[in-house]
């Protein structure tokens, strides 16, 4: 892999992490944000929960895999 590749796939990667971390703690706290978002897709409040906990378990296996913690 070239620098510039590998640079971009290890940014990539970390905002990946970010994202998916922080929309999980958003979804699992149930945020008055997210929830609004939620209510006006008109999704029930439990679906932040599931989404939630699929989004910070992604995360950490993401992180786990690439990281190799």
């Amino acid at each position: 892999m070239g620098k510039t590749r590998s640079v971009a796939f290890w940014t990539t990667t970390a905002v990946t992490i970010f994202i998916l971390g922080s929309g999980g703690v958003a979804d699992l706290s149930h945020a008055p944000s997210t929830r609004a978002g939620m209510t006006e897709l008109r999704y029930p409040a439990y679906v932040m929960t599931i989404l939630g906990s699929w989004k910070f378990s992604a995360r950490w296996r993401l992180g786990h895999r690439v990281f190799r913690w």
